[in-house]
């Protein structure tokens, strides 16, 4: 495990980071099918309407898949990571 503070910071600021990752994903599939699960008081504080809201998330998830599909095509099944354990 982890000890040090700057440790726990970085793997904070890691972890944070991934979430935020998932939540950009999720509300870009969401808009894929045309599902908004946002307050529409805080797209509206940005004068977003929904359909500009859908639009871009559709777009972000475009984005995406596209990056997904380029890592996966960058590792071959020989492709290995080693781990310190």
């Amino acid at each position: 495990g982890i000890s040090g503070t700057t440790e726990v910071a970085y793997s904070d600021s890691i972890c944070t980071g991934l979430q935020l990752v998932n939540f950009c994903q999720d509300m870009a599939r969401d808009a894929l099918k045309d599902r908004i699960y946002m307050p529409s008081e805080l797209y509206s504080k940005y004068q977003l309407t929904a359909p500009t809201f859908l639009a871009l998330g559709a777009a972000a998830a475009k984005r995406m898949n596209k990056a997904s599909t380029a890592m996966d095509s960058s590792f071959s099944s020989t492709t290995t990571i080693d781990v310190p354990t």
